[in-house]
């Protein structure tokens, strides 16, 4: 994914949760950049037809835009669903705790042996 794309794709998703036009600081607090190089960036995607840029507005993704961002979260939910399907079962098993709390076993963490000391 190239950098454009992860903008479009914030642009995006914050517009399909809270309606259009996004601010450029929802989009810097989404990708934890400054907000002067979101709306750099905003700029950029405006000149290149993916988004409309006003400025103290937001930006609105274009049909291309839309449709690319569409593209790339479709692609991402399905790698993301495949990963999870693949990688979840092995993941407990070897012990991963996301929360990193207790030692039971029903919670993903490894037992050791409590013999050995």
């Amino acid at each position: 994914m190239s950098g454009a794309d992860l903008y479009v794709l914030a642009v995006y998703i914050e517009s399909q949760r809270s309606g259009t036009p996004v601010r450029s600081g929802v989009v810097a607090e989404q990708l934890d950049r400054s907000p002067p190089s979101i709306t750099e960036m905003l700029q950029r995607l405006d000149e290149q037809g993916l988004v409309v840029y006003k400025p103290y507005e937001g930006a609105t993704p274009t049909t291309s835009g839309h449709d690319r961002a569409a593209e790339l979260h479709e692609s991402y939910v399905t790698l993301w669903w495949f990963f999870r399907s693949v990688l979840e079962p092995e993941y407990t098993r070897i012990g991963g705790d996301r929360a990193g709390r207790g030692d039971r076993p029903e919670r993903g963490r490894p037992t050791h042996d409590r013999a050995a000391g």
